[in-house]
């Protein structure tokens, strides 16, 4: 029988004194998020749509009450797969919307229903974590699945290098844009395909797996990997994921109970709000505070917003940009729009006609608002219960070390695109194929 891998126990779930740690930990994020809205995100990015208004004080009842109940389901540290994709939700997503929504708008109830249909999705995909099971084994990559990534990773390597050889750069921020502009030209389904599964399934899969056998080949070939997915199109994530995989693996290896802890994850996301709003301005340190205070804690938030008055004035979608369910849905008038079925950009060209942007947004925005508005917000919930539910099931037997880590795209991935999109375009349907189908046990194989 193999040992079983416990990053925490279950039981400390129902532990009352670190379930207080946790909402008190949530509401002064909140509270942080909020002084962030005002001091550095209106004053600086107002021109990006962060407006501020001051909230009455039924704003501040509700988004107290609205993560408190929330904040008594969270776990209070990740402990499985499915955990580390709600955890993150509930920090970068849940509080950061419910809190700038309520104070981005001169009137913002009518986003009240939203946003208690969206504490309820959260809550039913926090019910289903659970119902899915908690970890109990220590399955690895079976040698045969292995050897089939390795020949894979081969063969898409292969297929980049003679498709954009000749394209590859090196460059910074400042030149991100350039780069894309070079390489983004019409290509192909097997190149498209391949470029995207390389980056968000194939050296992820490599580099957990290196990690967790310490098979530095293994490591190597997927660090050249992301360089190479940077040199193509300077994605910056081909720069995070792999830091990121590398970060979780060795805070579950040496200090699990620290560094996975919900309430450390809140404590250092509150302390790194503080520090942007410090460092915002000055020429050092605007770089730090775009990146963390405004893409990854505002634009999410900003998007419920964005969306939200965008689909209640011109139409919802009714889902008909997700290919299959576009060939039964009705055909709307976005359809006409030369940007469809690319959602993030039709919103963008709306709010920032001049700039280019695609204005992405994570599964309840694009997949929930959009689709259909609150009640679009339910049955994106539902769907993303069930998969988080079967992420569970499937990864529970499998080795926390190797588990938590490889899963990590999925998380970036489900923060940033549609659940759609992400099920079938980045991976998640073959990561869940992968952990059903290309386990074996430990036992033979070297830590």
């Amino acid at each position: 029988m193999q040992p079983v891998e416990r990053v925490d126990c279950e039981e400390d779930d129902f532990d009352p004194l670190k379930r207080l740690a946790v909402m008190a930990s949530s509401l002064i994020l909140a509270a942080t998020i909020h002084f962030t809205h005002q001091n550095y995100l209106t004053p600086v990015w107002e021109d990006s749509g962060f407006k501020f208004f001051a909230p009455f004080e039924w704003q501040y009842i509700f988004a107290a009450s609205s993560i408190i109940a929330v904040s008594c389901a969270v776990p209070t540290a990740i402990r499985s797969a499915a955990d580390l994709i709600l955890v993150p939700f509930y920090c970068a997503v849940y509080i950061p919307t419910i809190v700038i929504t309520l104070a981005i708008a001169p009137d913002t109830s009518i986003y009240l229903p939203a946003l208690t249909a969206l504490s309820f999705s959260l809550l039913l995909a926090f019910l289903a974590a659970r119902l899915g099971g908690m970890p109990n084994g220590g399955v690895i990559p079976a040698r045969w699945a292995i050897r089939a990534v390795v020949v894979t990773w081969i063969a898409a390597t292969a297929i980049l290098l003679a498709q954009y050889g000749g394209q590859i750069r090196f460059v910074g921020i400042s030149g991100t844009y350039d780069q894309r502009a070079v390489t983004q030209g019409a290509v192909g389904t097997l190149i498209g395909y391949a470029q995207t599964y390389y980056l968000w399934m194939i050296n992820p899969l490599l580099l957990a797996t290196g990690l967790l056998l310490s098979i530095k080949h293994y490591v190597l070939l997927s660090l050249f990997g992301f360089a190479l997915i940077y040199g193509i199109d300077a994605q910056k994530v081909a720069i995070a994921m792999p830091v990121a995989i590398a970060c979780v693996y060795f805070a579950i290896r040496w200090m699990p109970n620290i560094a996975l802890s919900t309430i450390t994850i809140l404590l250092v996301e509150t302390a790194a709000l503080i520090i942007c709003v410090k460092i915002g301005t000055s020429p050092e340190g605007s770089a730090i505070a775009s990146v963390f205070a405004v893409r990854t804690i505002g634009i999410p938030a900003q998007t419920f917003t964005q969306y939200y008055d965008y689909f209640a004035n011109y139409g919802f979608t009714w889902w008909s940009n997700v290919r299959i369910i576009g060939q039964l849905a009705p055909v709307t008038e976005h359809a006409q729009n030369a940007d469809w079925p690319v959602i993030g950009r039709i919103v963008g060209e709306h709010y920032y006609p001049s700039r280019g942007v695609n204005q992405n947004a994570n599964i309840f925005a694009s997949d929930g608002i959009a689709a259909a508005g609150t009640v679009g917000i339910l049955v994106v919930g539902a769907i993303f219960a069930i998969l988080i539910f079967t992420i569970n099931r499937a990864s529970r037997t499998w080795a926390l070390r190797f588990a938590i880590p490889a899963l990590l795209p999925l998380t970036f991935a489900l923060l940033n695109a549609s659940i759609f999109t992400t099920l079938l375009s980045f991976g998640g349907f073959a990561w869940l194929l992968f952990f059903t189908l290309c386990g074996e046990p430990r036992s033979h194989t070297p830590d």
